[in-house]
């Protein structure tokens, strides 16, 4: 894994919805390794590698590349800018907190109250400096999006800290799996998907359009459950393997078949269930006459907040997860 490449990813400023700068990046980095790289009409980046056998299947390789952020909806006599939120945002370390503006204006998210009550977004505006309304609009535009600022930083020896770590880490370690992609006996099929961060759109029309035989999502999950039950996963504990969340279960015999790649990888693993929380496999495991879904996680402290937490580690053994899938023989379960 070259962290380099997970900075980069991080450093661009991409929120649900308003993809396009992350998926040309994106593109530059992975359009050599495939036979067709594109971009569909939602902007979905879809790489496809032609199968080398008769009658190859599908293979889906996916990961989501938009971030939580914010949208500026309107601007006040006083030069406040009020905003919706793009994603289910973690209000907890948003408070006092530098902002930056697409356009690179920016500003200071704050509470109209010292100690607000039960907060929610609308009881924050963001400050840019502006004596007016007059002087806010030369500044930042209606539909401005804008981000919680926070920079890529090394925690210890095997931690990092930034925003956007669980789309973009997930992102990097199928970006660099790509790079080791051979001859394929099956059809593969990458997608990195958008607006998944408000409710898996993007993935909806990929996996309808592709209708994958096999599906695998490479994405985060939350280090530690709320009610600290044993399931929980943790950051440095290895990569984990999804058996369910609120939205999915995953094929029982897909996600064994991954199990024993990893252990045959010697790589550390966790099984991953949860009881909340939402997947674009769902979508996948409907869309035509269906498909074998099973997900890789990340696991992240923190997630959709600016503070993301996650361990090079295990982002590093996502990827190699992902190399050995992109060998593996599926014939026996399809």
């Amino acid at each position: 894994m070259d962290i380099e490449l997970l900075k980069e990813l991080c450093a661009v400023q991409s929120v649900s919805g308003y993809e396009t700068r992350i998926g040309k990046l994106i593109i530059s980095k992975i359009s050599a390794c495939f036979d067709e790289c594109r971009s569909d009409r939602l902007g979905n980046i879809i790489a496809y590698k032609k199968g080398v056998s008769k009658a190859p299947k599908k293979i889906l390789f996916l990961s989501h590349m938009d971030e939580c952020g914010f949208l500026t909806t309107h601007i006040e006599d006083n030069g406040r800018i009020r905003f919706s939120a793009l994603g289910d945002t973690d209000i907890s370390c948003a408070m006092y907190r530098r902002v930056c503006f697409e356009n690179g204006a920016k500003g200071l998210m704050l509470p109209e109250s010292a100690d607000p009550k039960n907060p929610t977004f609308n009881n924050f505006y963001v400050d840019i400096g502006a004596k007016n309304k007059e002087e806010a609009e030369k500044a930042v535009t209606l539909g401005e999006t804008f981000v919680i600022e926070n920079e890529f930083t090394r925690l210890g020896e095997e931690k990092i800290c930034a925003r956007a770590l669980d789309g973009r880490a997930p992102c990097a370690a199928l970006i660099s799996a790509a790079k080791e992609i051979g001859e394929c006996k099956n059809d593969i099929y990458f997608v990195f998907s958008v607006q998944k961060n408000v409710g898996n759109r993007g993935m909806k029309p990929a996996a309808f359009g592709i209708a994958p035989d096999i599906a695998i999502s490479f994405d985060c999950s939350l280090s530690s459950h709320k009610d600290n039950t044993a399931s929980a996963i943790s950051v440095g504990g290895g990569v984990g393997i999804k058996i369910k969340d609120k939205s999915v279960i995953c094929h029982e015999i897909l996600t064994d078949f991954i199990r024993n790649i990893a252990k045959n990888a010697n790589l550390s693993f966790q099984n991953d269930l949860t009881s909340f929380g939402t997947s674009e496999l769902a979508a996948i495991q409907a869309s035509h006459s269906g498909a074998m879904v099973a997900g890789i996680t990340i696991p992240c402290q923190n997630p959709n907040s600016c503070a993301q937490i996650m361990s090079f580690k295990d982002i590093e053994n996502a990827q190699t997860l992902a190399e050995a899938l992109l060998k593996a023989d599926f014939s026996a379960l399809l």
